[in-house]
């Protein structure tokens, strides 16, 4: 006789999945199980969450995942028309806005260093809870350099981080620097990495990084 290869066994066990998530659901009477790959529909309306946070643009620039399993996104976002700033909101696990964190379950950051536009591109969870929050701020002397933000648990900034809450580092003599990761270190420092643009110097592109003590 010969044996079932794995391939003639797959729709049998895919048949048997479906069977016991049909179980579930019947025994359950409120819990709704979806197949790997499909849209969770307990989590905002059929599985998406769609919010403007009161914007007139926002782009989602990077996301997080906490413990508890609430969901922090850094969006750029803009009012009025006006130049992007760091905005961050906060969801719950069922895709709702997480109402105590910040305004209403969201903070909208402009540069308090005399900085332009600001826009974020990672964001971390310290072991604290604090968020760290960095990406890309045009400042009047130094052009595009890194920068970074950090907020509390309930997003309020924290007013003794750097300048008024904001950091700043110009890394390339072009002006053209971007902070695009963080790498949280034991000991609270803080590494960012990210584009720097040497072209106008050397006519080379590089990845630079620069980390600061907190």
């Amino acid at each position: 006789m010969m044996k079932p290869t794995t391939r003639s066994r797959s729709p049998l066990l895919l048949h048997l999945l479906q069977t016991l998530t049909g179980l579930v659901v019947a025994f359950s009477g409120a819990v709704a199980l979806a197949l790997p790959g499909e849209l969770d529909t307990t989590f905002g309306t059929g599985g998406r969450v769609i919010d403007t946070l009161g914007y007139d643009i926002v782009s989602v620039r990077a996301m997080v995942r906490q413990p508890d399993g609430r969901l922090v996104i850094a969006a750029a976002c803009t009012l009025n028309l006006s130049q992007p700033f760091f905005c961050v909101a906060r969801f719950n696990a069922n895709g709702s806005l997480d109402l105590p964190f910040g305004n209403s379950g969201r903070v909208r950051i402009s540069p308090t260093n005399g900085g332009g536009y600001a826009i974020p591109n990672a964001i971390a969870i310290e072991p604290t809870g604090n968020l760290v929050v960095a990406g890309q701020c045009e400042m009047p002397a130094t052009g595009a350099d890194f920068c970074m933000v950090r907020l509390d648990s309930f997003g309020t900034l924290d007013g003794g981080f750097g300048l008024s809450g904001w950091v700043t580092t110009s890394v390339s003599p072009a002006n053209a620097d971007s902070a695009n990761a963080i790498v949280l270190e034991p000991g609270g420092r803080i590494i960012l990495g990210g584009p720097c643009d040497y072209a106008t110097v050397t006519g080379v592109n590089l990845h630079q990084a620069a980390r600061v003590t907190c």
